[in-house]
């Protein structure tokens, strides 16, 4: 309702203006005398036939205070302030009052321009650390979307929608372009880009798992080494022939080639996926679990609200949800645990077992109210 009278106001100004400009953009004589006669007395005020000399005159329209032309009444719009026929129309004052008060937010009340006064202040009832007042916060990513090893996610993931849990799918972009999806054996008509879509319609969170898997912490350090002896040390296999042997002798060309894949990596993969499915990514899971500060800011830089890609050492594979003042990459790199009894970072978790290895995690974020976030694969009957 407070917009519709702004409204209401603001068109009621805007009438009188414009009024105002017909009249004086008028050529026509009626428009400035009451009668539309050229010949009005009442136009004269040195005619002694003009009524409006006489105060005792009932037509004088001075005695009206409900008459427009009452020149001590106290309309908006006053005839007086009708300039001769040719010359501009000033502001008039009062409206200009009535629109200030306008932009200042004031609404009508009986005609009366009022200004907002709230009649309480806004109270907080409480802050949560995680989302509904939970406890802590748990999250389950699983790598390798659409590559040639991961069929049971194929099928799979409609077990988590039809329990209605959002699980994070991380897209290797390169193979969601093959076809296949869903066709009989020896038949590749269907893009694998339908199966992102169907994740993504069914409630399902699509992440980045870059365009095609490599070490991009090597390449990110492939692109800036500055002789032979440091590009062969650093440079991974994506920078190599088919012997192991780097794709050039020339330094700078490997520089080159390397960042130009790191850009491939990071910025193109989202790129081309907004292209074919319509999704637009904001999180990204490094491949082979490794990233350096560099690769974070440039996905910082396009966008993406944070990254997995953390330390995985024996500590600190739980995210809080504070911001570390003193890393502004603390809330970006996301740490997590891999489910991965073979290695030592999960060998924490397994004092009671590898079987309870993914229930240690999960208490663990619990017990300290923190966020956990878990990487999987495949889904199998075995696993």
């Amino acid at each position: 309702m407070k917009r519709q009278k702004h409204l209401w106001l603001s068109t009621l100004v805007l009438v009188a203006l414009v009024g105002l400009w017909g009249l004086a953009g008028c050529g026509d004589d009626s428009a400035r005398t009451p009668s539309g006669d050229k010949n009005n007395n009442n136009d004269d005020p040195n005619n002694p036939n003009n009524n409006n000399n006489d105060p005792n005159n009932p037509n004088n329209n001075n005695n009206d205070p409900n008459n427009p032309n009452n020149n001590s009444n106290n309309n908006v719009i006053n005839p007086d302030d009708i300039p001769p026929i040719g010359q501009d129309v000033p502001p008039d004052s009062k409206v200009m009052n009535i629109q200030e008060q306008l932009n200042n937010g004031a609404i009508s009340v009986n005609g009366t321009m009022v200004m907002p006064n709230p009649t309480s202040a806004v109270e907080v009832e409480g802050t949560t650390d995680w989302r509904y007042g939970s406890r802590a916060a748990y999250s389950i990513v699983h790598d390798d979307i659409c590559d040639y090893q991961m069929t049971g996610t194929e099928k799979g993931w409609e077990l988590a929608r039809d329990r209605s849990l959002p699980v994070g799918w991380g897209i290797i972009v390169s193979r969601c372009q093959r076809l296949g999806f869903g066709d009989p054996d020896g038949v590749n008509n269907t893009p694998y880009w339908n199966l992102v879509k169907d994740m993504q319609a069914g409630g399902q969170e699509i992440a980045n798992h870059s365009y095609t898997h490599p070490d991009i912490r090597g390449l990110s350090q492939c692109a800036k080494c500055a002789s032979a002896a440091q590009c062969d040390e650093v440079c991974p296999s994506a920078m190599r022939d088919i012997n192991g042997n780097l794709v050039s002798d020339d330094i700078s060309v490997l520089n080159n080639a390397a960042g130009n894949q790191v850009d491939v990596e990071l910025v193109k993969s989202g790129v081309d996926t907004k292209a074919e499915s319509g999704i637009d990514l904001n999180f990204y899971v490094f491949p082979l679990d490794v990233a350096d500060d560099n690769m974070f800011e440039i996905l910082k830089g396009q966008n993406y609200w944070g990254a997995r890609g953390g330390d995985r050492d024996m500590v600190g594979t739980l995210n809080s949800w504070d911001v570390d003042l003193n890393d502004p990459l603390a809330d970006f790199r996301i740490t997590f645990d891999a489910y991965n009894e073979d290695t030592k970072w999960a060998s924490r978790h397994m004092d009671k077992g590898a079987d309870q290895m993914l229930s240690e995690y999960l208490n663990a974020a619990v017990r300290d109210g923190k966020w956990a976030l878990r990487e999987l694969h495949s889904i199998r009957p075995s696993c």
